[in-house]
Formats: structure tokens, sequence, C-alpha cells
């Protein structure tokens, strides 16, 4: 992977999904397309906004309720849910 293209990954992540009530999403995102970066255009050209992946994220009750161990994995896989497979809730 070149410099371009981890700048390209930084940039785009940042700007579609940082937010202040869960910081940490931006570099979950960043860590799962630096090693998925055909995935970037996916995210990159996502209507989902900040505030309605952390609303549907909100509503899985595996992460609310702590029922087993929450990883970055898990949250990965609700994110990759959410936008890669368009399972969003906008009420």
């Amino acid at each position: 992977m070149n410099a371009d293209l981890l700048v390209d990954i930084q940039n785009t992540v940042e700007y579609k999904f940082k937010n202040h009530i869960y910081p940490e999403i931006t570099n979950i995102i960043k860590d799962y397309l630096f090693v998925n970066p055909g995935k970037l255009e996916i995210y990159r050209n996502t209507k989902v906004t900040p505030y309605l992946l952390l609303k549907n994220l909100s509503k899985k009750d595996e992460l609310i309720n702590g029922e087993g161990n929450i990883t970055v994995d898990v949250i990965v896989k609700y994110i990759k849910d959410i936008i890669e497979e368009g399972h969003i809730c906008y009420s």
C-alpha cells in the first residue's frame, strides 16, 4: 500500500466519520480500511453520517447490554453491516 492511499484513507475517514461522542470510531474504521483498501470507495460514497452510524450502533443489544466480550471485531462487524450492507434504520 502506498503513502497516497494511506493519506486518502486517513482524510476520507476523518472527514466522513469524525465525531465528539465516540471519537475512537474513526480509528476503528481507519484500521479496517488499512487492511481492506478496496472498501474505501464504499466508505467515501456512503450517505451514512456519524450521527446515523452511532444511532444504529446504539440499537445493537450486544453493544448496549454488554452481552459477551465487546471487541473491535464486534464493532467492525456492525459498522460493515450498516455501511457496506446498508442495514440502517433512519427513524
